[in-house]
């Protein structure tokens, strides 16, 4: 009850989720689970227990729930995108490129992905670079021109000045320090 409280989860009131794909996914997870004689199963279902109740405050207080019918089946579609982002950097080359894939256009697009994440692509993307090129940084010795590769950047050159701009130390200063 106190987690109902904290999260605002209404009691006795029933509320349209629309598409409630991540919430079946945990349900099934669950339900494996319980059924499963695995070491730990009973602190997963707890555990999984919590985060149905986190992503069900996220949706009831989000605006994912009035997105519009189109935007909305495509939602699974843009979580994917965003994984894909925060996993995969080096194979996001450009905004424009992506609202193609998806057929959108940019506006759309840019507007849909700002409005399910509340935040823009070009921050995900921007975080996600740096997050990448620190973790490369300090945990490899690839050359700079390698990193600025895998990260996404067209050229080492646009890598080191952004990396400046955002961490406030150059690529070889972050690496030096942090070693």
């Amino acid at each position: 009850i106190q987690l109902f409280k904290e999260l605002d989860l209404p009691i006795n009131k029933v509320i349209n989720l629309g598409d409630a794909y991540e919430i079946s996914s945990i349900i099934r997870t669950m339900t494996f689970e319980h059924y499963s004689s695995n070491i730990y199963s009973a602190d997963i279902v707890e555990l999984n227990m919590k985060l149905l109740f986190f992503r069900l405050s996220r949706l009831i207080h989000s605006d994912i729930r009035l997105l519009s019918e189109n935007s909305h089946s495509k939602y699974n579609t843009f979580l994917l995108l965003r994984n894909r982002i925060y996993n995969q950097i080096s194979s996001i080359d450009s905004v424009a490129n992506i609202a193609k894939e998806l057929s959108m256009s940019i506006s759309d697009f840019q507007h849909t992905y700002k409005k399910i994440f509340n935040t823009s692509i070009t921050e995900d993307i921007r975080i996600s670079r740096l997050t990448q090129a620190k973790k490369l940084l300090t945990t490899t010795e690839l050359p700079l021109k390698n990193i600025s590769q895998l990260t996404g950047y067209k050229n080492e050159y646009n890598f080191m000045r952004h990396f400046k701009k955002h961490i406030g130390m150059t690529p070889t200063e972050y690496r030096k320090k942090t070693l």
